[in-house]
């Protein structure tokens, strides 16, 4: 038996497969316990760090206030890892790109979703659920 496919977890299940514009990493979106988590980088994730992650209870742009929150739980994962880089993909947006097939003797265009990651990211103010407050200066 392959040890990767005994140690996958039976709730979770990869849904998508994206590209990233600014590196040539991918963007995999998966579903574990019924909820929806994207994680970029390699695939199975590493997450490197072992130990107890206090969950986030509210994300904020200090500049303008804005929510991001659900957006950072969705890349943060389900162990609620923040980096540097986490907070830039949650700032990031989705779009489409054209990409053409040849089989056979027909051609073939099909629009597959990408994820494009600002260069500029704001401050973030970030609060976890025992009140705790850390703010991330992304400018980069």
């Amino acid at each position: 038996m392959d040890i990767i496919a005994a140690l996958t977890p039976k709730n979770m299940t990869v849904r998508e497969i994206a590209d990233v514009t600014s590196t040539s990493d991918k963007a995999i979106t998966y579903v574990f316990n019924n909820r929806e988590y994207t994680h970029v980088g390699e695939w199975p994730m590493n997450h490197g760090t072992s130990g107890f992650h206090v969950p986030i209870e509210t994300a904020e742009v200090i500049e303008t206030n804005q929510d991001i929150t659900k957006r950072l739980k969705r890349f943060a994962g389900p162990r609620n890892i923040i980096r540097r880089d986490t907070v830039r993909y949650a700032m990031s947006t989705w779009s489409w790109r054209p990409r053409i097939t040849l089989k056979g003797f027909k051609l073939r265009m099909t629009f597959v979703p990408v994820l494009v990651v600002p260069t500029y990211v704001p401050s973030v103010r970030i609060t976890n659920v025992l009140g705790h407050v850390s703010s991330f200066f992304c400018a980069k």
